[in-house]
């Protein structure tokens, strides 16, 4: 069964159980607004994230829902202090468990998506926000030059004042008051 258009938006509520066994595939977008974890975590999100997500069963059997994830985020470079535009292109790798218990028998090229047996249908736009998370840089900068070279350092450079104080013997200002006390 084919997804919608890619322009379209993808359904928050999925019953992943139900899509995995008729190979559903969706292909569409969530609005920066529906991710609010995401969101926090960044500067901002001018641009829906993208996705197109295949349901369907593994050579084990499990219920998985894997597809290619894109985002465009806004991220504030840690060199200059700016903003800077992060692309992320990322995989999502799930399968379908009903328990942290059944999660543990998962091969590690799978992440669990754990839906309790009673509930229908599960949060499909949680399970892309968490994995977009997880690939998010620890730190964000341009892929230019955005500051001048002669600002970095990497703190063994010292100020020829610095290495002039470190070359005064602490103990001088006490020579010289021994001096005066003496004449």
């Amino acid at each position: 069964m084919a997804g919608p258009p890619s322009n379209q938006r993808l359904p928050r509520w999925v019953d992943a159980r139900k899509f995995a066994q008729q190979r559903v595939q969706l292909e569409g977008h969530i609005s920066p607004e529906h991710l609010p974890r995401l969101v926090q975590a960044v500067s901002r999100i001018d641009t829906p994230v993208h996705a197109r997500l295949e349901f369907g069963r593994d050579e084990s059997g499990y219920r998985t829902v894997m597809g290619p994830l894109q985002a465009t985020l806004t991220m504030t470079c840690q060199r200059c202090m700016g903003e800077t535009e992060v692309e992320i292109h990322s995989q999502l790798a799930v399968a379908v468990v009903a328990s942290d218990a059944e999660s543990k028998a998962l091969p590690r090229s799978l992440e669990p998506w754990v839906i309790d047996r009673e509930e229908a249908e599960a949060d499909l736009y949680a399970v892309v926000e968490d994995e977009l998370l997880l690939d998010l840089p620890m730190v964000a900068y341009h892929d230019y030059q955005c500051i001048d070279e002669e600002m970095y350092s990497s703190g063994d450079a010292t100020s020829a004042a610095a290495q002039e104080e470190g070359r005064r013997n602490p103990f001088q200002v006490l020579e010289q008051l021994k001096k005066d006390k003496k004449g």
